[in-house]
């Protein structure tokens, strides 16, 4: 897998595209979008994860590492675009954790490696452990092309 597949462009500064909703939720958690940043090759969706048992995460064995168990207890992000296009954790582009867990809260990124040609986009989550059923998040995929067709500022990588 190269590196264009699973993580921004390298030399590109983003748009942000502003959105803050619940992609899913139950009484013991909730997954929350905090932001969507838009670049030339896809994009890339910021969630907050927060939970209320301290130990909800070592018993799904911590379900967003790469190398974690994908099993039943996995939290399963995914987005579908208007032209079918249908991209997901479990397919190899993994959510990345945003420095160490607090206990009862992680900060997700996961790269979606393309931007959608037409209509919007649909965000799905689901986690078992924390009875999260498949859970959906309809977004206005105008405002992320719009973002994406915006000339990126892009810089040279450090040597």
């Amino acid at each position: 897998m190269d590196r264009l597949t699973y993580l921004p462009p390298g030399n590109e500064l983003g748009v942000c595209v502003p959105v803050n909703s619940i992609v899913g939720r139950s009484s013991i958690a909730s997954v929350g979008l905090i932001g969507i940043v838009a670049y030339s090759a896809g994009l890339s969706l910021r969630f907050a994860v927060e939970w209320v048992d301290p130990d909800l995460v070592q018993k799904a064995a911590e379900p967003w590492l790469p190398f974690g168990r994908r099993g039943r207890q996995f939290l399963k992000l995914g987005a579908r675009f208007a032209d079918g296009q249908v991209f997901t954790n479990v397919d190899g582009n993994i959510a990345r954790t945003l420095g160490l867990p607090t206990g009862l809260r992680e900060d997700l990124i996961w790269w979606v490696p393309r931007i959608p040609t037409q209509g919007g986009i649909e965000l799905f989550c689901e986690w078992p452990i924390a009875n999260i059923a498949t859970s959906k998040l309809e977004l206005d995929g105008a405002d992320v092309r719009r973002a994406a067709a915006t000339p990126p500022i892009q810089w040279t990588a450090p040597a």
